[in-house]
């Protein structure tokens, strides 16, 4: 290949479906291009081409590489559609077939462009496995973008991680049930194929609950990847909404759930039974069906509710005192760039450890885990679990966050350590492609060449690469 050393690149990124994990790479996508780039992004077709978020970063130059996998009309649709196809009763079984249908998908897409405008290095979220089988077929060195703490490194078997006696008994039983009832498959590949490559981890060591000298080599902090896509801002709707609290002397409380997971009947009226009358303002995310579950006229003096609302804008406001969230490590992330105390509502999968994680540092409180499962259960509406959540506990506890200081203080502790975001991220993925030129990064094979190779006869196609 021609040298890239003091040149352009050609970056690829590459993630699944769901904003939790396409905006984090998208956020250094938009870095990449700030420093002169060019950036394809490789995701689902109907997300590219419907995403609003999307179109500022078409105007600073990003392009897109659609993959027709099928996913149209939500998460929930996608993954539904595969779960009764392969008639699963475990999300490994879906997640599973999601890999593989991205790889099938992606291979002849990324191939094609590979051809026509040569890749120099990618970058892939750490859910995309099927993209990194692609990938690694086709000889593209990539690293791994990991949104979420740094114990994950573990549950992804990097290399450097044998010894689990490092983490928290908590995590290590929660890794153990993720392994074996959700995420085997990406799991085992990610052992495969990218356990020797660099990964970007989103969080910073002060959250972690492990002695971050353990952390595995070629794996690096970024901080919270928090930045605005493209050209959004608040805009004048929330805008002024604050304008307006600021003027009354009220706090502001931002709720969100999420993308994916769908609150129920009851989970809704007791956030708003909770919040309505207290003295504070309300910005939620929630979609037409969730509104129309509210058992009572919306008071609109207080509460701004809408189907989307700028969150990383909205957490950066200085009147913003609480984050009510389903903790997702997204919004985690986008809370501590904003130094704001959280409420985490935990659902499914790394969200209760999060929670745990909040708490245990002194950020936040946490509410009863709805410990949906099979997660899918909640990703349509009307979602198919009965929540599990008491109006007073919310009222009580959003209380204690906006009047106790120590939660205040510990979130501020907490932001001066969010330094170098996705513009730190987006060089440290430039110093990996100019070491992987330089043949100064492992191979395209994992370190242990001989364990691996031992594995081929047995291995699928996408694996003898």
């Amino acid at each position: 290949r021609t040298s890239i050393i003091d040149t352009t690149m050609h970056f690829l990124v590459c993630a699944p479906p769901g904003k939790g994990h396409l905006t984090p790479v998208l956020r250094i996508a938009q870095a990449l291009l700030e420093t002169g780039h060019q950036v394809t992004l490789a995701s689902s077709k109907e997300l590219v081409e419907n995403w609003k978020e999307l179109q500022g970063l078409y105007a600073q130059g990003l392009s897109v590489l659609p993959i027709e996998d099928g996913y149209e009309k939500g998460i929930h649709v996608f993954f539904g559609k595969l779960k009764k196809k392969h008639n699963a009763r475990f999300p490994n079984a879906v997640w599973a077939a999601a890999q593989d249908i991205w790889f099938e998908k992606s291979l002849a897409a990324i191939k094609e462009l590979h051809t026509r405008q040569p890749v120099n290095y990618a970058v892939v979220d750490w859910f995309a496995s099927g993209f990194a089988r692609a990938l690694c077929k086709l000889a593209i060195d990539y690293c791994v973008n990991l949104p979420g703490p740094a114990s994950f490194l573990w549950l992804m078997r990097h290399e450097g991680t044998k010894d689990w006696s490092v983490l928290p008994l908590s995590e290590r039983k929660e890794f153990f049930v993720l392994t074996k009832f959700a995420l085997s498959s990406v799991v085992r590949t990610h052992e495969e194929i990218s356990a020797h490559r660099p990964w970007l981890v989103n969080s910073v060591p002060k959250l972690e609950l492990f002695d971050t000298t353990k952390m595995p080599e070629l794996c690096e902090f970024t901080g919270p990847l928090t930045r605005q896509l493209g050209t959004a801002t608040l805009g004048d709707e929330f805008a002024e909404f604050f304008e307006s609290a600021v003027a009354d002397g009220m706090p502001v409380v931002c709720v969100s759930l999420g993308s994916i997971m769908k609150p129920d009947r009851i989970i809704i009226n007791a956030i708003y039974d909770a919040l309505s009358g207290g003295p504070w303002r309300v910005i939620w995310s929630l979609g037409e069906w969730g509104v129309s579950q509210i058992s009572q006229q919306v008071d609109t003096q207080q509460f701004l509710i809408s189907k989307w609302i700028p969150q990383m804008a909205v957490l950066m406001q200085p009147t913003c005192k609480v984050f009510l969230t389903h903790g997702g490590w997204g919004g985690i992330m986008e809370a501590l760039g904003g130094g704001v105390p959280l409420l985490v509502l935990p659902f499914f999968g790394d969200q209760p450890l999060n929670a745990q994680l909040v708490e245990e540092k002194g950020w936040g409180l946490t509410l009863p885990d709805q410990k949906v499962f099979p997660a899918p259960k909640g990703f349509s509406e009307p979602p198919h679990y009965t929540g599990s959540l008491q109006a007073d506990e919310v009222r009580t506890k959003t209380m204690r966050l906006v009047t106790e200081s120590s939660f205040s203080r510990v979130a501020h502790r907490l932001q001066a350590f969010a330094s170098g975001g996705s513009t730190g991220a987006a060089q440290r993925v430039d110093k990996f492609a100019r070491l992987s030129e330089q043949g100064k990064l492992p191979c395209a094979l994992p370190k242990h060449s001989n364990t691996f190779r031992s594995r081929r006869s047995s291995a699928p196609p996408w694996l003898r690469c």
